[in-house]
């Protein structure tokens, strides 16, 4: 990413410009132009910088391009070189993409380090991805729920039941927090 964009991405979180002088002042082609915009992401994730990536998924949602997005979207989601999984994970679920779906799957099974040094961490993402899920709400995903459900993690079992028991407007299952400790 190159320092222009760094310097205005900086200014606009520190909220000395605004949202349209931060689109303005971007470089045209990552405004107008569709497949520069996706070199863009691609070569951030070629680099697997944190930072940038940050920094790229800012100006895609300031942009509004996430749909255009999604196949990217799903593949940082499984990624594990950086922390922006529950911002993605939220964006998929509104999104509500079947394809989305092996990639929800396979982040709910991934163990990310920065998510186990939280305490809740893990639960949270199988959490929301759980909810993104049924969001989705295809029978697909709503198979993957179920199978989840029988998992031998014991956090995963119990959010997808939690997940199930709202998916059947039940509701009425109480999540066991002990599996957390």
């Amino acid at each position: 990413m190159d320092l222009h964009t760094k310097h205005l991405i900086d200014k606009f979180v520190k909220r000395e410009i605004s949202k349209e002088e931060f689109v303005e002042g971007l470089p045209s082609n990552l405004k107008n132009n569709s497949n520069e915009f996706r070199n863009f992401l691609l070569e951030i994730i070629k680099s697997k910088n944190p930072e940038d990536l940050q920094n790229a998924l800012t100006i895609m949602w300031l942009l509004r391009k996430e749909k255009e997005q999604n196949d990217i979207l799903n593949e940082l989601i499984i990624q594990n070189w950086h922390t922006r999984h529950e911002d993605i994970i939220h964006e998929l679920q509104k999104q509500k993409n079947p394809k989305s779906i092996p990639y929800i799957k396979e982040a709910m099974q991934s163990k990310y380090d920065y998510l186990v040094s939280f305490g809740t961490g893990i639960r949270q993402f199988i959490s929301q991805c759980g909810h993104a899920l049924s969001s989705i709400g295809t029978k697909e995903a709503i198979k993957v729920i179920e199978d989840l459900s029988k998992s031998n993690d014991p956090i995963m079992r119990d959010e997808m039941l939690y997940r199930l028991s709202k998916i059947n407007n039940v509701g009425n299952y109480t999540r066991n927090y002990d599996f957390d400790n």
